[in-house]
């Protein structure tokens, strides 16, 4: 069994620095987004984000963001973000992000 490895405190920085990226793109949008997952039990237990997570999620409703994907998905890519997933379907909407070693989920 393998141990995972829990991130340095340079990797938190950074996912920090995405964090701050991407929330910057949705308040721009006029996205109101929350935090979800391990990236909110993080903030909540551990004030920080947690060392053995390896993505962060954000949730949204998504008639709050389904009319500005095209100029989310753009933003993205100018800011240095690279796409990996979209799924656009009102039931299924999620994006995929990756910048700095970690996962953006929206």
């Amino acid at each position: 069994m393998s141990k995972l490895l829990d991130l340095s405190e340079i990797d938190l920085e950074d996912r920090n620095r995405g964090f701050l990226n991407l929330s910057n793109v949705l308040s721009d949008l006029k996205i109101p987004f929350m935090l979800s997952d391990g990236v909110l039990l993080g903030a909540i237990r551990e004030g920080n984000f947690i060392k053995w997570d390896w993505n962060a999620e954000l949730s949204f409703k998504v008639e709050d963001i389904f009319e500005k994907s095209d100029l989310l998905l753009e933003a993205l890519k100018h800011i240095g973000f690279n796409i990996l997933h979209v799924n656009l379907e009102w039931q299924n909407y999620k994006i995929t992000a990756y910048k700095f070693n970690t996962k953006y989920t929206l």
